[in-house]
């Protein structure tokens, strides 16, 4: 088996940084996106997940 790459996080850090953003920075995107353009059909999402190949 090999060595994990020491840029790896563990699972609970991910967890915690995606309940984070979850709760703190995309309500505020997405406020401002909204409030800036108010004429969108539908409501801008703050994106809430990447995938990368690696």
């Amino acid at each position: 088996m090999e060595d994990v790459p020491d840029n790896i996080i563990s699972i609970e850090k991910a967890d915690s940084l995606y309940r984070t953003y979850g709760q703190n920075r995309a309500p505020f995107i997405e406020g401002g996106v909204n409030k800036l353009y108010e004429d969108l059909d539908k409501p801008y999402e703050a994106t809430r997940f990447v995938t990368a190949d690696y």
